[in-house]
Protein backbone atom coordinates (compact mmCIF):
# COMPACT_ATOMS: atom_id res chain seq x y z
CA UNK A 1 0.00 0.00 0.00
CA UNK A 2 1.33 3.43 -0.93
CA UNK A 3 -0.27 6.57 0.49
CA UNK A 4 -1.44 9.10 -2.05
CA UNK A 5 -0.30 12.65 -1.41
CA UNK A 6 -3.88 13.86 -1.73
CA UNK A 7 -5.10 11.69 1.14
CA UNK A 8 -6.34 13.58 4.21
CA UNK A 9 -4.40 11.34 6.57
CA UNK A 10 -1.19 11.93 4.63
CA UNK A 11 -1.37 15.66 5.35
CA UNK A 12 -0.75 14.86 9.02
CA UNK A 13 2.85 13.94 8.15
CA UNK A 14 5.65 16.32 7.19
CA UNK A 15 6.78 15.82 3.60
CA UNK A 16 10.44 16.42 2.81
CA UNK A 17 9.65 18.74 -0.12
CA UNK A 18 6.62 20.52 1.33
CA UNK A 19 6.29 23.48 3.65
CA UNK A 20 2.55 23.07 4.15
CA UNK A 21 2.10 19.61 5.62
CA UNK A 22 2.13 17.99 9.04
CA UNK A 23 -0.11 18.19 12.08
CA UNK A 24 1.90 21.09 13.54
CA UNK A 25 1.33 23.07 10.35
CA UNK A 26 -2.41 22.29 10.50
CA UNK A 27 -2.62 23.50 14.11
CA UNK A 28 -0.65 26.68 13.34
CA UNK A 29 -2.81 27.36 10.26
CA UNK A 30 -5.99 27.12 12.33
CA UNK A 31 -4.58 29.63 14.80
CA UNK A 32 -3.51 32.02 12.03
CA UNK A 33 -6.94 31.76 10.34
CA UNK A 34 -8.62 32.80 13.58
CA UNK A 35 -6.17 35.66 14.06
CA UNK A 36 -6.88 36.88 10.51
CA UNK A 37 -10.61 37.03 11.27
CA UNK A 38 -9.87 38.93 14.48
CA UNK A 39 -7.75 41.44 12.59
CA UNK A 40 -10.52 42.09 10.06
CA UNK A 41 -12.94 42.85 12.90
CA UNK A 42 -10.70 44.66 15.37
CA UNK A 43 -7.15 45.66 14.30
CA UNK A 44 -4.18 44.80 16.53
CA UNK A 45 -3.67 47.29 19.38
CA UNK A 46 -0.94 45.72 21.53
CA UNK A 47 2.08 47.92 22.18
CA UNK A 48 4.30 45.26 23.70
CA UNK A 49 4.36 43.04 20.59
CA UNK A 50 3.76 43.89 16.89
CA UNK A 51 1.24 41.74 15.05
CA UNK A 52 3.85 40.75 12.46
CA UNK A 53 6.07 39.39 15.24
CA UNK A 54 3.21 37.31 16.69
CA UNK A 55 2.42 35.80 13.27
CA UNK A 56 6.08 35.20 12.49
CA UNK A 57 6.54 33.45 15.82
CA UNK A 58 3.70 31.00 15.14
CA UNK A 59 4.95 30.30 11.60
CA UNK A 60 8.55 29.82 12.73
CA UNK A 61 7.53 27.36 15.44
CA UNK A 62 5.69 25.20 12.91
CA UNK A 63 8.38 25.42 10.23
CA UNK A 64 11.21 24.62 12.65
CA UNK A 65 9.54 21.32 13.46
CA UNK A 66 8.60 20.49 9.87
CA UNK A 67 12.10 21.10 8.50
CA UNK A 68 13.73 18.76 10.96
CA UNK A 69 11.06 16.07 11.23
CA UNK A 70 9.80 15.33 7.73
CA UNK A 71 8.66 11.84 6.82
CA UNK A 72 9.25 10.24 3.42
CA UNK A 73 6.73 7.59 2.41
CA UNK A 74 5.99 5.33 -0.54
CA UNK A 75 8.06 5.46 -3.74
CA UNK A 76 9.96 8.56 -2.61
CA UNK A 77 11.62 6.67 0.25
CA UNK A 78 14.13 4.77 -1.91
CA UNK A 79 15.15 7.87 -3.88
CA UNK A 80 15.49 9.84 -0.66
CA UNK A 81 17.82 7.24 0.89
CA UNK A 82 19.95 7.04 -2.26
CA UNK A 83 20.55 10.79 -2.16
CA UNK A 84 22.11 10.61 1.29
CA UNK A 85 25.71 9.42 1.56
CA UNK A 86 26.69 6.89 4.27
CA UNK A 87 28.66 9.57 6.12
CA UNK A 88 25.64 11.90 6.05
CA UNK A 89 23.43 9.12 7.36
CA UNK A 90 25.80 8.47 10.29
CA UNK A 91 25.95 12.19 11.03
CA UNK A 92 22.16 12.45 10.85
CA UNK A 93 21.70 9.58 13.30
CA UNK A 94 24.25 11.11 15.65
CA UNK A 95 22.47 14.46 15.60
CA UNK A 96 19.06 12.84 16.13
CA UNK A 97 20.31 10.94 19.19
CA UNK A 98 22.03 14.02 20.70
CA UNK A 99 20.25 17.14 19.43
CA UNK A 100 22.13 20.38 19.86
CA UNK A 101 20.49 23.40 21.41
CA UNK A 102 22.28 25.48 18.76
CA UNK A 103 20.50 23.62 15.97
CA UNK A 104 16.95 25.06 15.73
CA UNK A 105 15.93 22.49 13.13
CA UNK A 106 16.81 19.31 14.96
CA UNK A 107 16.10 20.56 18.52
CA UNK A 108 12.40 21.34 17.88
CA UNK A 109 10.72 18.28 19.31
CA UNK A 110 6.95 18.04 19.59
CA UNK A 111 7.13 18.81 23.30
CA UNK A 112 9.08 22.00 22.55
CA UNK A 113 6.67 22.95 19.77
CA UNK A 114 3.64 22.50 22.03
CA UNK A 115 5.32 24.50 24.79
CA UNK A 116 6.11 27.33 22.36
CA UNK A 117 2.56 27.44 20.94
CA UNK A 118 0.77 27.50 24.31
CA UNK A 119 1.20 31.22 24.98
CA UNK A 120 0.13 32.33 21.45
CA UNK A 121 -2.97 30.12 21.74
CA UNK A 122 -3.94 31.59 25.13
CA UNK A 123 -3.32 35.13 23.80
CA UNK A 124 -5.53 34.37 20.80
CA UNK A 125 -8.35 33.16 23.05
CA UNK A 126 -8.03 36.32 25.16
CA UNK A 127 -8.26 38.50 22.04
CA UNK A 128 -11.40 36.75 20.82
CA UNK A 129 -12.85 36.91 24.34
CA UNK A 130 -12.46 40.69 24.23
CA UNK A 131 -13.71 41.17 20.66
CA UNK A 132 -17.00 39.31 21.16
CA UNK A 133 -17.75 41.37 24.28
CA UNK A 134 -17.48 38.72 26.97
CA UNK A 135 -14.58 40.49 28.70
CA UNK A 136 -16.63 43.67 29.02
CA UNK A 137 -19.65 41.84 30.42
CA UNK A 138 -17.61 39.87 32.98
CA UNK A 139 -15.65 42.96 34.04
CA UNK A 140 -18.90 44.79 34.79
CA UNK A 141 -20.14 41.92 36.92
CA UNK A 142 -16.80 41.88 38.76
CA UNK A 143 -16.92 45.67 39.29
CA UNK A 144 -20.41 45.37 40.73
CA UNK A 145 -19.35 42.57 43.06
CA UNK A 146 -16.32 44.56 44.22
CA UNK A 147 -18.58 47.39 45.33
CA UNK A 148 -21.14 45.55 47.41
CA UNK A 149 -22.27 47.80 50.23
CA UNK A 150 -23.39 46.89 53.72
CA UNK A 151 -25.03 50.25 54.31
CA UNK A 152 -28.68 50.63 55.29
CA UNK A 153 -29.52 51.84 51.77
CA UNK A 154 -28.46 48.47 50.36
CA UNK A 155 -30.49 46.15 52.54
CA UNK A 156 -32.15 44.70 49.47
CA UNK A 157 -28.72 43.51 48.24
CA UNK A 158 -28.00 41.86 51.58
CA UNK A 159 -31.40 40.24 51.42
CA UNK A 160 -30.61 38.87 47.97
CA UNK A 161 -27.33 37.43 49.24
CA UNK A 162 -29.12 35.80 52.16
CA UNK A 163 -31.65 34.29 49.79
CA UNK A 164 -28.84 32.94 47.64
CA UNK A 165 -27.22 31.29 50.68
CA UNK A 166 -30.53 29.76 51.73
CA UNK A 167 -31.10 28.47 48.21
CA UNK A 168 -27.61 26.90 48.11
CA UNK A 169 -28.33 25.15 51.42
CA UNK A 170 -31.61 23.80 50.10
CA UNK A 171 -29.98 22.52 46.93
CA UNK A 172 -27.27 20.73 48.92
CA UNK A 173 -29.96 19.11 51.02
CA UNK A 174 -32.02 18.20 47.94
CA UNK A 175 -29.39 16.27 45.96
CA UNK A 176 -28.12 14.51 49.07
CA UNK A 177 -31.63 13.41 49.99
CA UNK A 178 -32.09 12.02 46.48
CA UNK A 179 -28.86 10.01 46.58
CA UNK A 180 -29.52 8.86 50.14
CA UNK A 181 -32.77 7.27 48.92
CA UNK A 182 -30.65 4.81 46.91
CA UNK A 183 -29.93 3.00 50.19
CA UNK A 184 -33.52 1.81 50.16
CA UNK A 185 -33.73 0.89 46.45
CA UNK A 186 -32.70 -2.68 45.53
CA UNK A 187 -29.93 -3.02 42.93
CA UNK A 188 -32.24 -4.93 40.59
CA UNK A 189 -34.43 -1.81 40.16
CA UNK A 190 -32.05 -0.33 37.57
CA UNK A 191 -34.56 2.11 36.09
CA UNK A 192 -35.42 3.56 39.50
CA UNK A 193 -31.72 4.04 40.30
CA UNK A 194 -31.19 5.82 37.00
CA UNK A 195 -34.13 8.17 37.66
CA UNK A 196 -32.72 9.07 41.07
CA UNK A 197 -29.29 9.79 39.59
CA UNK A 198 -30.74 11.98 36.85
CA UNK A 199 -32.87 13.92 39.34
CA UNK A 200 -29.82 14.54 41.55
CA UNK A 201 -27.80 15.65 38.50
CA UNK A 202 -30.49 18.15 37.50
CA UNK A 203 -30.57 19.57 41.03
CA UNK A 204 -26.75 19.85 41.13
CA UNK A 205 -26.78 21.57 37.73
CA UNK A 206 -29.43 24.02 38.92
CA UNK A 207 -27.22 24.95 41.84
CA UNK A 208 -24.00 25.15 39.77
CA UNK A 209 -22.38 22.48 41.93
CA UNK A 210 -19.75 21.64 39.33
CA UNK A 211 -17.73 19.12 41.38
CA UNK A 212 -20.85 17.27 42.50
CA UNK A 213 -22.12 17.34 38.93
CA UNK A 214 -19.00 15.69 37.54
CA UNK A 215 -18.98 13.00 40.24
CA UNK A 216 -22.65 12.16 39.75
CA UNK A 217 -22.19 12.00 35.98
CA UNK A 218 -19.35 9.54 36.51
CA UNK A 219 -21.71 7.40 38.57
CA UNK A 220 -24.37 7.60 35.86
CA UNK A 221 -21.82 6.49 33.27
CA UNK A 222 -21.49 3.20 35.15
CA UNK A 223 -25.22 2.51 34.92
CA UNK A 224 -26.25 -0.32 32.64
CA UNK A 225 -29.75 -1.74 32.05
CA UNK A 226 -30.14 -4.61 34.45
CA UNK A 227 -26.78 -3.85 36.09
CA UNK A 228 -26.99 -0.76 38.27
CA UNK A 229 -24.99 -1.97 41.25
CA UNK A 230 -21.76 -0.15 40.40
CA UNK A 231 -23.60 3.11 39.63
CA UNK A 232 -25.51 2.87 42.92
CA UNK A 233 -22.34 2.14 44.89
CA UNK A 234 -20.43 5.03 43.35
CA UNK A 235 -23.32 7.47 43.91
CA UNK A 236 -23.41 6.56 47.60
CA UNK A 237 -19.64 7.04 47.81
CA UNK A 238 -20.11 10.51 46.27
CA UNK A 239 -22.62 11.26 49.01
CA UNK A 240 -20.07 10.29 51.67
CA UNK A 241 -17.39 12.33 49.90
CA UNK A 242 -19.46 15.47 50.44
CA UNK A 243 -20.28 14.88 54.08
CA UNK A 244 -23.05 12.29 53.90
CA UNK A 245 -26.69 12.92 54.68
CA UNK A 246 -28.03 13.48 58.18
CA UNK A 247 -31.76 13.04 58.60
CA UNK A 248 -32.46 15.95 60.92
CA UNK A 249 -35.70 16.79 62.62
CA UNK A 250 -37.98 18.91 60.41
CA UNK A 251 -35.55 18.34 57.55
CA UNK A 252 -38.40 18.47 55.07
CA UNK A 253 -39.07 22.07 56.10
CA UNK A 254 -35.56 22.95 54.95
CA UNK A 255 -36.10 21.25 51.65
CA UNK A 256 -39.73 22.29 51.20
CA UNK A 257 -40.24 20.34 47.97
CA UNK A 258 -38.28 19.54 44.84
CA UNK A 259 -40.47 21.73 42.65
CA UNK A 260 -39.48 24.73 44.79
CA UNK A 261 -35.81 23.92 44.24
CA UNK A 262 -36.17 23.51 40.51
CA UNK A 263 -38.51 26.49 39.99
CA UNK A 264 -37.22 28.90 42.65
CA UNK A 265 -36.87 32.64 42.10
CA UNK A 266 -39.88 32.63 39.77
CA UNK A 267 -38.04 30.56 37.18
CA UNK A 268 -40.62 28.51 35.35
CA UNK A 269 -38.40 27.00 32.71
CA UNK A 270 -38.92 23.32 32.05
CA UNK A 271 -36.11 20.99 33.06
CA UNK A 272 -33.68 20.25 30.28
CA UNK A 273 -34.32 17.04 28.39
CA UNK A 274 -32.55 14.03 29.79
CA UNK A 275 -30.77 13.63 26.45
CA UNK A 276 -28.84 16.86 27.16
CA UNK A 277 -26.96 15.26 30.04
CA UNK A 278 -23.37 14.83 28.88
CA UNK A 279 -21.73 11.44 29.25
CA UNK A 280 -18.32 12.82 28.31
CA UNK A 281 -15.49 12.60 30.80
CA UNK A 282 -14.26 15.80 32.44
CA UNK A 283 -11.11 15.85 30.29
CA UNK A 284 -13.21 15.87 27.10
CA UNK A 285 -15.52 18.60 28.43
CA UNK A 286 -12.55 20.93 28.96
CA UNK A 287 -11.78 20.92 25.23
CA UNK A 288 -14.63 23.35 24.56
CA UNK A 289 -14.51 25.29 27.84
CA UNK A 290 -12.93 28.34 26.19
CA UNK A 291 -14.63 31.73 25.79
CA UNK A 292 -18.07 31.58 27.47
CA UNK A 293 -17.74 27.89 28.40
CA UNK A 294 -20.77 26.03 29.75
CA UNK A 295 -22.02 24.27 32.87
CA UNK A 296 -19.45 21.52 32.41
CA UNK A 297 -16.24 23.53 31.93
CA UNK A 298 -15.20 27.18 31.69
CA UNK A 299 -12.27 29.07 30.22
CA UNK A 300 -10.19 28.59 33.38
CA UNK A 301 -10.46 24.82 32.86
CA UNK A 302 -9.55 25.27 29.19
CA UNK A 303 -6.50 27.42 29.98
CA UNK A 304 -5.33 24.91 32.60
CA UNK A 305 -5.71 22.14 30.02
CA UNK A 306 -3.61 24.14 27.53
CA UNK A 307 -0.87 24.81 30.07
CA UNK A 308 -0.78 21.14 31.16
CA UNK A 309 -0.84 19.75 27.61
CA UNK A 310 2.15 17.69 26.45
CA UNK A 311 0.66 15.68 23.57
CA UNK A 312 0.19 17.12 20.08
CA UNK A 313 -3.14 15.35 19.48
CA UNK A 314 -4.59 16.84 22.66
CA UNK A 315 -3.19 20.27 21.81
CA UNK A 316 -4.79 20.01 18.37
CA UNK A 317 -8.10 19.11 20.04
CA UNK A 318 -7.86 22.21 22.27
CA UNK A 319 -7.21 24.38 19.20
CA UNK A 320 -10.18 22.77 17.43
CA UNK A 321 -12.33 23.47 20.49
CA UNK A 322 -11.43 27.16 20.29
CA UNK A 323 -12.14 27.21 16.55
CA UNK A 324 -15.54 25.57 17.01
CA UNK A 325 -16.47 28.12 19.69
CA UNK A 326 -14.95 31.22 18.13
CA UNK A 327 -15.68 30.87 14.42
CA UNK A 328 -19.51 31.20 14.63
CA UNK A 329 -19.16 34.20 16.98
CA UNK A 330 -16.66 36.00 14.76
CA UNK A 331 -18.65 35.30 11.60
CA UNK A 332 -21.80 36.65 13.27
CA UNK A 333 -19.97 39.82 14.30
CA UNK A 334 -18.85 40.25 10.69
CA UNK A 335 -22.45 39.91 9.50
CA UNK A 336 -23.68 42.30 12.20
CA UNK A 337 -21.07 44.87 11.16
CA UNK A 338 -22.32 44.66 7.58
CA UNK A 339 -25.84 45.20 8.93
CA UNK A 340 -24.70 48.34 10.74
CA UNK A 341 -23.15 49.65 7.52
CA UNK A 342 -26.44 49.12 5.68
CA UNK A 343 -28.41 50.72 8.54
CA UNK A 344 -26.19 53.82 8.54
CA UNK A 345 -26.70 54.24 4.77
CA UNK A 346 -30.45 53.79 5.25
CA UNK A 347 -30.61 56.43 7.99
CA UNK A 348 -28.40 58.81 6.02
CA UNK A 349 -30.70 58.55 3.04
CA UNK A 350 -33.69 59.21 5.32
CA UNK A 351 -32.22 62.47 6.61
CA UNK A 352 -31.78 63.80 3.07
CA UNK A 353 -35.39 63.28 1.96
CA UNK A 354 -38.60 64.70 3.34
CA UNK A 355 -40.95 62.07 4.69
CA UNK A 356 -44.70 62.08 4.24
CA UNK A 357 -47.01 61.46 7.20
CA UNK A 358 -47.54 57.83 6.14
CA UNK A 359 -43.77 57.28 5.90
CA UNK A 360 -43.24 58.72 9.39
CA UNK A 361 -45.76 56.28 10.86
CA UNK A 362 -44.22 53.34 8.98
CA UNK A 363 -41.98 51.05 11.02
CA UNK A 364 -38.33 51.61 10.22
CA UNK A 365 -36.36 48.91 8.45
CA UNK A 366 -33.58 49.21 11.05
CA UNK A 367 -34.27 50.06 14.70
CA UNK A 368 -33.04 49.43 18.23
CA UNK A 369 -33.69 45.68 17.97
CA UNK A 370 -31.48 45.30 14.89
CA UNK A 371 -28.45 43.14 15.65
CA UNK A 372 -25.42 45.29 14.87
CA UNK A 373 -21.74 45.38 15.80
CA UNK A 374 -18.66 47.51 15.48
CA UNK A 375 -15.46 47.73 17.46
CA UNK A 376 -16.02 50.19 20.29
CA UNK A 377 -14.54 51.79 23.38
CA UNK A 378 -16.64 52.01 26.52
CA UNK A 379 -17.34 55.28 28.26
CA UNK A 380 -18.29 55.94 31.88
CA UNK A 381 -21.56 57.55 30.80
CA UNK A 382 -24.35 55.49 32.36
CA UNK A 383 -27.80 55.94 30.84
CA UNK A 384 -31.17 54.28 30.47
CA UNK A 385 -31.69 52.83 27.01
CA UNK A 386 -35.01 51.96 25.39
CA UNK A 387 -34.90 48.93 23.13
CA UNK A 388 -38.17 47.82 21.58
CA UNK A 389 -39.75 45.03 23.61
CA UNK A 390 -37.93 45.95 26.84
CA UNK A 391 -38.45 48.56 29.57
CA UNK A 392 -35.95 51.37 30.06
CA UNK A 393 -32.74 49.48 30.81
CA UNK A 394 -29.43 50.48 32.51
CA UNK A 395 -26.73 50.81 29.86
CA UNK A 396 -23.42 52.44 29.01
CA UNK A 397 -22.70 54.66 26.05
CA UNK A 398 -20.10 53.22 23.68
CA UNK A 399 -18.01 55.04 21.08
CA UNK A 400 -17.04 53.39 17.80
CA UNK A 401 -13.30 53.17 17.12
CA UNK A 402 -13.85 54.04 13.45
CA UNK A 403 -14.04 57.87 13.10
CA UNK A 404 -16.26 57.59 10.00
CA UNK A 405 -18.82 55.51 11.91
CA UNK A 406 -18.76 58.06 14.76
CA UNK A 407 -19.46 60.91 12.35
CA UNK A 408 -22.35 59.14 10.60
CA UNK A 409 -23.96 58.09 13.89
CA UNK A 410 -23.84 61.70 15.06
CA UNK A 411 -25.32 62.99 11.81
CA UNK A 412 -28.27 60.56 11.93
CA UNK A 413 -28.91 61.16 15.66
CA UNK A 414 -28.03 57.66 16.88
CA UNK A 415 -25.96 56.42 19.83
CA UNK A 416 -24.35 53.05 20.53
CA UNK A 417 -25.10 51.52 23.93
CA UNK A 418 -24.54 48.20 25.65
CA UNK A 419 -26.71 46.89 28.47
CA UNK A 420 -24.90 46.53 31.80
CA UNK A 421 -23.52 43.01 32.23
CA UNK A 422 -24.22 42.01 28.62
CA UNK A 423 -21.97 41.71 25.58
CA UNK A 424 -24.24 42.92 22.77
CA UNK A 425 -24.52 46.39 21.24
CA UNK A 426 -27.68 48.35 20.43
CA UNK A 427 -28.05 51.51 18.37
CA UNK A 428 -30.74 53.88 19.68
CA UNK A 429 -32.09 57.34 18.88
CA UNK A 430 -30.21 60.01 20.83
CA UNK A 431 -33.24 62.22 21.52
CA UNK A 432 -35.89 59.56 22.11
CA UNK A 433 -34.38 56.31 23.33
CA UNK A 434 -31.82 57.29 25.96
CA UNK A 435 -32.16 59.30 29.15
CA UNK A 436 -29.94 59.93 32.20
CA UNK A 437 -29.57 57.02 34.60
CA UNK A 438 -30.61 59.32 37.46
CA UNK A 439 -34.17 59.24 36.08
CA UNK A 440 -34.46 55.52 36.82
CA UNK A 441 -36.92 55.99 39.67
CA UNK A 442 -38.55 59.21 38.48
CA UNK A 443 -39.79 58.33 35.00
CA UNK A 444 -39.83 54.56 34.86
CA UNK A 445 -42.80 53.14 33.02
CA UNK A 446 -45.14 50.55 34.45
CA UNK A 447 -43.02 47.41 34.28
CA UNK A 448 -45.70 45.09 35.59
CA UNK A 449 -46.83 44.46 32.01
CA UNK A 450 -43.54 42.71 31.23
CA UNK A 451 -42.80 39.02 31.91
CA UNK A 452 -41.63 38.08 35.39
CA UNK A 453 -38.16 37.06 34.24
CA UNK A 454 -37.66 40.44 32.51
CA UNK A 455 -38.69 42.32 35.68
CA UNK A 456 -36.35 40.23 37.79
CA UNK A 457 -33.45 40.76 35.37
CA UNK A 458 -34.12 44.52 35.29
CA UNK A 459 -33.92 44.76 39.08
CA UNK A 460 -30.68 42.79 39.15
CA UNK A 461 -29.14 44.92 36.41
CA UNK A 462 -30.23 48.15 38.08
CA UNK A 463 -28.61 47.11 41.36
CA UNK A 464 -25.47 46.13 39.43
CA UNK A 465 -25.32 49.49 37.66
CA UNK A 466 -25.67 51.38 40.96
CA UNK A 467 -22.81 49.42 42.51
CA UNK A 468 -20.56 50.10 39.50
CA UNK A 469 -21.36 53.83 39.61
CA UNK A 470 -20.77 53.90 43.36
CA UNK A 471 -17.38 52.25 42.86
CA UNK A 472 -16.34 54.75 40.17
CA UNK A 473 -17.41 57.69 42.34
CA UNK A 474 -15.63 56.34 45.42
CA UNK A 475 -12.43 58.18 46.43
CA UNK A 476 -9.12 56.57 45.58
CA UNK A 477 -6.73 55.30 48.26
CA UNK A 478 -4.66 58.50 47.96
CA UNK A 479 -7.78 60.63 48.41
CA UNK A 480 -8.81 58.57 51.43
CA UNK A 481 -5.39 59.03 53.03
CA UNK A 482 -5.55 62.77 52.35
CA UNK A 483 -8.99 63.00 54.00
CA UNK A 484 -7.78 61.04 57.03
CA UNK A 485 -4.77 63.33 57.39
CA UNK A 486 -7.04 66.36 57.18
CA UNK A 487 -9.30 64.97 59.90
CA UNK A 488 -6.40 64.15 62.21
CA UNK A 489 -4.88 67.63 61.81
CA UNK A 490 -8.13 69.37 62.79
Amino acid sequence: FEAEYTDTCFSLFCEADSKTSGIVHIVASKMLDLEYLCEKLDPWERNDLPRAAWISNVKDIAQSYERGNHIVMGTKLKAFNEEISPAAKRQRKSRESTPSSKDPVMSSSLVQVISALKNPLIELEERIYSIIGLEKAVDEVDDANDNLSVGSSQQNEISDEQKALEKAEKIQFAWKKKINSLKFIPTKRASAIREVLISAILIARKGNLEDVLLDLRSALNLHRPGAAGRARQMALSVLEKYGGFDVVENGDELLEDEDTIMDSDDEKDDDEPLENISYLCGEAMMLVGCLEGDNNADRVDWRDAVNDCKIISRFAALVSGLVSRAMPNLQKLSNDRNTLTKALKYWEAGTKTRKSRSQKNKKEKYNSTTEIWTSTNQTDEFVLGKVEGYPWWPARVCVAKDPKTVAILHSVGRVLISFIGEQHLHVVKRDEEIRPFAEMEDKQENIEDYPTDVIKKLRETTAMARRIIRGKNAPSDEEKNFIEEKKSSI
